[in-house]
């Protein structure tokens, strides 16, 4: 079974360490990169290729709408509070930056994955 390549997008220490730690408990998930700036994540998207970003950094809406132009392929998972904004600029799913819930986590990744859209 191919693995889920996720990219770690978070400018927040503890986030980004904990959602690693989380993620590489999953054996069907690997971890390409983890980067604290939206403008290292572009980079990296073109250079990596992943299957899901998770980000939580910098402009997000932006961030998702230069994925969605450079990478359409990568399904992006927004924290934010603004899910309606984040939606609309192209994210697969928003969760809220301070519920970090591994279970909801998990499964939203493999929902992105399987492109099994969350209504």
């Amino acid at each position: 079974m191919d693995k889920i390549r996720i990219l770690v997008v978070s400018d927040k220490f503890e986030t980004m360490h904990g959602l690693t730690a989380l993620l590489k408990l999953e054996r069907d998930f690997h971890i390409v990169g983890e980067v604290k700036s939206t403008k290292m994540a572009l980079v990296m998207v073109d250079a990596l290729n992943p299957d899901v970003m998770l980000l939580d950094s910098g402009d997000v809406i932006s961030t998702i709408e230069a994925v969605r132009q450079s990478a359409p392929a990568t399904q992006v998972i927004a924290f934010s509070e603004n899910s309606t904004a984040a939606r609309a600029a192209g994210a697969f799913a928003c969760l809220l930056p301070n519920i970090l819930d591994p279970t909801n986590i998990s499964s939203t990744i493999r929902r992105a994955q399987a492109n099994d859209a969350i209504v």
